[in-house]
């Protein structure tokens, strides 16, 4: 009974993760008026239904892909404690490189937190 359980959630996840990748994909490739669940639906292999048990509409899966590229970016800049005894220009200037760095290897990510 639990390893049908374990074997459910990791589906679930998996689904999860699938559709928000493909989500983004869809909205850096076609905008976010164009974006509909039916093409993501489909873009992915399973039932519009389907995308409803785990967002409720385009707003919701859109507001989740801005906040994992916000968190992918703050992961990748220095943290506070890291930073106690640098130079604040230096921080700034290390600071803006990873931004431009983060930005040309996560292109997806930066498109659609600052472009769309």
């Amino acid at each position: 009974m639990r390893l049908a359980a374990a074997r459910r959630e990791k589906y679930k996840s998996e689904l999860r993760t699938d559709i928000l990748a493909a989500a983004r994909e869809l909205f850096v490739r076609d905008g976010y008026e164009a974006f509909t669940l039916r093409k993501l639906a489909k873009e992915i292999g399973c039932s519009a239904g389907n995308i409803y048990l785990y967002f409720k509409d385009k707003s919701e899966i859109f507001d989740c892909l801005v906040d994992q590229s916000f968190a992918n970016l703050l992961s990748a800049l220095p943290q506070p404690d890291d930073t106690k005894r640098e130079d604040p220009v230096e921080l700034l200037r290390r600071s803006l490189r990873i931004y431009v760095k983060f930005g040309l290897e996560n292109q997806n990510h930066y498109r659609f937190s600052f472009l769309l």
